[in-house]
């Protein structure tokens, strides 16, 4: 299992209106840099929610259907996917205030495919290119978060431009050298 953290923070931003762009699904290509639309969504998520997302990574198309398995408005979001042959991800969304500042702290959990948990989660150059698309994914959903948004009824950061972000290594990367 490959697991990914990442941060950032959002100064003078409601917990509410961070919650609200991650889980608008017409915003989602703003700031996943993996994602290449949807098969299936609905206009809003919340708990028991799915969609079939259509995403590219490394040149290689394929859709992953997610449902919502946890949503505990604005604070914490879970996910669940399913991808091509068996493979599984789970992602949390942690959104927390602190004295004013929005933190979001995104956890990504990764199964490769017919690979028992003890398999090693890919080659270390996939690994490094997933890493890679991460870290575009978050620089994108930082500097998206200071745009106007083209959809009035959308939720815009304008005002509350990320201030940081950062990209932990791995917890754990099963098979991996130490």
């Amino acid at each position: 299992m490959k697991i990914e953290r990442a941060r950032s923070t959002w100064p003078s931003t409601p917990t509410e209106q961070v919650y609200t762009l991650l889980m608008d699904p017409d915003r989602l290509g703003e700031w996943v840099t993996i994602h290449a639309g949807f098969e299936k969504a609905p206009d809003r998520l919340e708990q028991g929610s799915e969609m079939i997302q259509k995403v590219k990574v490394a040149g290689q198309r394929f859709t992953v259907r997610w449902q919502v398995t946890h949503d505990e408005r604005p604070s914490k979001v879970v996910w669940e996917g399913k991808g091509p042959a068996w493979t599984k991800a789970r992602v949390v969304y942690d959104i927390e205030d602190r004295d004013g500042t929005t933190h979001f702290s995104y956890l990504n959990e990764y199964q490769p495919g017919g690979a028992p948990e003890e398999q090693p989660a890919g080659s270390p150059d996939a690994r490094s290119r997933a890493a890679a698309a991460l870290r575009e994914t978050l620089s994108s959903a930082r500097s998206n978060g200071s745009r106007t948004c083209s959809r009035p009824d959308a939720v815009g950061l304008h005002r509350g431009r990320p201030a940081s972000i950062s990209i932990d290594r791995p917890e754990r990367s099963v098979g991996d050298e130490p």
